[in-house]
């Protein structure tokens, strides 16, 4: 698919209208740095081990993709469609995860240090172990996940973030799991 990631996004550049359809893509180990998948349909397509730092993939339909062990640093994900995916241990520190669908995502020992989580919804969720340190989850939606041993410290709650409880966040929830509080 990618084989040089300057030439892509030049032909992306001059095609912004072009569908970009790969659905199942075998992309294991790819070197993707940077790459513009903006607004792509790749469903089940397979990222694991590869580097995705710097990608843009806002908007993206990646459901039930798998990017276990992926390198995504300050990736682009705002908008995109993660249901179902596989982000085990993917390493997303400053990630821009805002509005992204992540229902359903394993997300085991991710690193989201940094990351914006923004109005996310990550409704049945599994959270295991993943560090969250400094990353922003206000208004994100966590109805139903499965928070098990999550790194919160200095993570942003706001009033709107709903935990897995189903209720609304609260600033005493925040503060015991060292987390900032933050209303509007």
């Amino acid at each position: 698919m990618v084989d040089d990631v300057e030439t892509w996004n030049t032909m992306r550049a001059a095609n912004p209208e072009l569908k970009i359809e790969l659905k199942e893509e075998k992309l294991e180990n790819a070197k993707l740095k940077g790459v513009n998948l903006q607004k792509a349909s790749m469903p089940g397509a397979d990222f694991e081990d590869a580097n995705l730092d710097e990608a843009m993939m806002e908007g993206a339909d990646l459901s039930k993709a798998n990017f276990q062990k992926a390198d995504m640093k300050k990736v682009k994900l705002h908008g995109a469609n993660l249901s179902g995916a596989s982000l085990d241990r993917a390493f997303m520190e400053g990630a821009d995860l805002s509005n992204a669908n992540l229902s359903g995502a394993n997300l085991f020992g991710a690193m989201l240090q940094d990351a914006n989580l923004s109005g996310a919804n990550l409704a049945g969720a599994a959270l295991f172990e993943t560090d969250l340190e400094g990353a922003n989850l206000s208004g994100a939606n966590l109805s139903g996940a499965n928070l098990m041993e999550p790194n919160l410290k200095n993570t942003i709650i706001s009033p709107e973030t709903i935990l897995p409880s189903g209720k609304n966040a609260t600033q005493s929830w925040a503060i015991v799991r060292g987390a900032i509080f933050v209303k509007p």
